[in-house]
C-alpha cells in the first residue's frame, strides 16, 4: 500500500455528511482511516508516513473546498439570474 492509495478513503471521509467541514482536522481523518467503520490502513502505516498522509489530506481538503466554493458560486449566479428574470417580468 502507498500513501496515494488512501486518496479515495480520505475523499470519502471529507465528503461524508457526518464530517463537520468547519472543524475537521487532519488528525481526525487519520484516526478514521485506521479505526473508522471500515479501516483502510493501520496506525503503524500512518505513523511511518505521517507527513505524506497529512500532505495528502490537506491537498484533498483544498480540492474539495475549491469544488464547494465553485458550486456555491454557481448557485449564487443562478439565483441572481433567476432574480433578474423575475424583475424583468414585472
Amino acid at each position: 500500500m502507498s500513501v496515494d492509495d488512501l486518496a479515495p478513503a480520505i475523499r470519502r471521509i471529507l465528503t461524508d455528511p457526518a464530517t463537520d467541514w468547519n472543524t475537521v482536522s487532519v488528525k481526525q481523518v487519520r484516526t478514521r482511516l485506521a479505526s473508522g467503520d471500515e479501516p483502510v490502513t493501520t496506525t503503524d502505516f500512518l505513523l511511518a508516513n505521517k507527513q505524506a498522509v497529512d500532505d495528502l489530506v490537506r491537498k484533498i481538503y483544498d480540492e474539495i473546498d475549491a469544488e464547494r466554493k465553485a458550486t456555491a458560486n454557481q448557485v449564487s449566479d443562478a439565483t441572481k439570474a433567476l432574480s433578474d428574470l423575475t424583475l424583468l417580468d414585472k
